[in-house]
């Protein structure tokens, strides 16, 4: 049984590539398919996957506690809705230019208490 268990972990670590570049494909043809609501869903789904994921390393994984990483989202959220609502600037567009208005905000925010509010136990 244990020989069982090591063949299909070994295969799906050879085609673990195949199945994400597959996956991204999927993603990527999406819009293709469905209503621009959806579009809007699935976009907004998954920035607070990689929200959730990242507070995971940083919280789960490395044990910090960080302020920083919260207000530099809402940032670049902030950035989506008037750039989205006032201006009308397509969501393809939105997603890098509201990335680079946050990382712009932690490049230059008045010093390291802000960017990274950490405590280690």
């Amino acid at each position: 049984m244990r020989s069982g268990v090591s063949k299909q972990a070994s295969f799906i670590r050879a085609h673990s590539a195949w199945f994400i570049g597959a996956l991204v494909l999927a993603a990527a043809a999406l819009p293709l398919f469905i209503s621009d609501y959806w579009t809007d869903v699935c976009v907004f789904w998954g920035i607070n996957v990689l929200l959730g994921l990242s507070l995971n390393i940083i919280v789960g994984e490395v044990g910090l506690f960080n302020m920083g990483q919260m207000a530099f989202f809402a940032i670049g959220a902030y950035t989506t809705a008037i750039l989205s609502e006032r201006f009308g600037v397509n969501l393809w567009l939105l997603i890098p230019i509201s990335g680079l208005v946050a990382a712009g905000a932690a490049m230059f925010s008045p010093g390291p208490s802000f960017t990274c509010v950490a405590t280690t136990f």
